[in-house]
């Protein structure tokens, strides 16, 4: 028996065609009729891809529908729907693709959730104008590379196989982690992240498998590690490649024996949690380098996935700067307006610290524009200085600076020069990531005094 789909609303027809193609049984509803009157039959007809209009259709009753149906949902939709069901989708529920949706990818899409129901059966506001962009939980984006990753994610989320995400800093790995986790049996446990590199050395074990008290100096009470603290959720383990190695031959026995035990304790624990791994790092460079263990590197990367740079995303990078643009407008009721060559800006730069560099250079200029946003508005570090011209490549250390001093104006300079990049502000120093985060914070401790 064919798959079956249901379409609801006008908008979301153009999918009638890929969806017959893609071997569905489908059917079209041109209106959308009262859905709870509806509820009856349509929970008859079984496993079910919903296709929704959304701008026809109440976030509160797809919510109603998804959590009732056996059903897949897909959205449909505009910019100024996309704002109203942003929520939803960011928890996991549907894909929301922009309107009209690329066929190509919708059906490649759609051959995907059919072959999975034959395998087995399921276990911003805008204010401005603008072309919305596809969603997949927290992830905004419709370039090609950025929907590969979509559809390698949504098969991702649906194993508790260890995946390893890698991408340049400032690319979203941490929203790539919590998409997988929203569209997964883990989706409605906790989500909890650390950060290997920020963490002292002294204190990684502990943080990750927990203490007993009295285990050493200053163990004045039992302490659960994220392994504990996370249960049945998602653990993202952030720069994994700057863990000290006597910690990844831990993390490796706890890996492949589904158990941990605390600092100073005598039990074993076992932990539920879905495990991922993520580096700013190519991982297989790490491992040549002797950064990460080889057998770590296979048990963490039974599934692997690079996140794209922003460069690579052609106009998702306008698209998510009108998007930014729309939050700032709305947080601070303003009306703000990208003019052409602030566009043509955006999309020449080379933006070596990615989506996180975007959304700061977007924060500024929307702080200190008056309505339209013009290139001249934008704080982009000159081209020229980063291919390698002398504009930026100059530090100056005033006479009478300590050599922490100078060290904390070479590094702020760094990062400076390159858009907040940790990873490349390290390799240039010659220092380790690990290093850096620690100069970081001791440089915000004495500005907090």
């Amino acid at each position: 028996m064919a798959y079956k789909a249901l379409i609801l609303g006008e908008d979301a027809a153009g999918l009638l065609q890929p969806l017959q193609e893609a071997g569905f049984a489908v059917e079209a509803i041109a209106g959308v009729p009262d859905c709870t009157a509806e509820m009856a039959r349509l929970e008859k007809m079984g496993p079910v891809l919903l296709c929704v209009a959304a701008r026809q259709v109440e976030p509160a009753i797809v919510s109603q529908l998804h959590g009732t149906l056996d059903c897949e949902l897909i959205l449909v939709g505009d910019h100024k729907a996309q704002s109203r069901f942003a929520g939803l989708v960011a928890r996991g529920i549907g894909m929301y693709l922009r309107q009209p949706p690329e066929l190509k990818y919708v059906s490649e899409l759609l051959e995907d959730i059919h072959q999975d129901a034959e395998a087995a059966s399921r276990k911003g506001k805008a204010r401005q104008q603008t072309v919305a962009m596809d969603q997949f939980g927290p992830l905004y984006g419709s370039s090609a590379p950025m929907q590969d990753m979509y559809r390698f994610l949504r098969r991702a989320a649906s194993s508790d196989a260890v995946l390893c995400i890698h991408g340049e800093s400032g690319t979203g790995k941490e929203l790539v982690a919590q998409a997988v986790h929203a569209y997964s049996a883990h989706g409605a446990e906790p989500f909890e992240a650390i950060n290997c590199a920020a963490i002292p050395t002294e204190l990684v074990e502990s943080e990750l498998f927990g203490h007993e008290k009295g285990s050493f100096s200053g163990a004045v009470a039992e302490h659960l590690g994220i392994f504990e603290r996370v249960g049945q959720g998602t653990l993202l383990l952030d720069e994994i490649t700057e863990m000290p190695h006597g910690i990844q031959v831990k993390l490796l026995r706890v890996l492949e024996s589904g158990q941990f035990r605390r600092v100073g304790g005598e039990v074993d624990h076992s932990y539920q949690a879905r495990v991922i791994a993520a580096t700013n790092r190519d991982p297989h460079e790490a491992v040549r380098s002797g950064l990460l263990r080889e057998d770590l590197f296979y048990r963490l990367s039974q599934l692997e996935v690079r996140v794209p740079p922003l460069r690579e995303r052609g106009q998702d990078i306008v698209a998510l700067s009108r998007l930014f643009v729309a939050r700032f407008d709305e947080a601070n009721d303003r009306r703000l307006t990208l003019k052409k060559d602030a566009e043509r800006a955006l999309l020449n730069y080379h933006w070596p610290g990615n989506v996180r560099q975007l959304w700061n250079v977007i924060q500024k200029a929307c702080t200190t524009a008056r309505r339209d946003i013009g290139a001249p508005d934008l704080p982009l570090e000159d081209d020229s200085a980063a291919a390698g011209g002398d504009s930026q490549d100059s530090v100056s250390i005033p006479a009478g600076f300590t050599l922490r001093q100078a060290e904390e104006v070479l590094i702020k300079s760094s990062l400076a020069r390159h858009g907040g990049d940790k990873q490349r502000v390290a390799d240039d120093l010659g220092i380790s990531l690990r290093t850096l985060y620690s100069r970081l914070e001791r440089y915000s401790d004495n500005a907090a005094r």
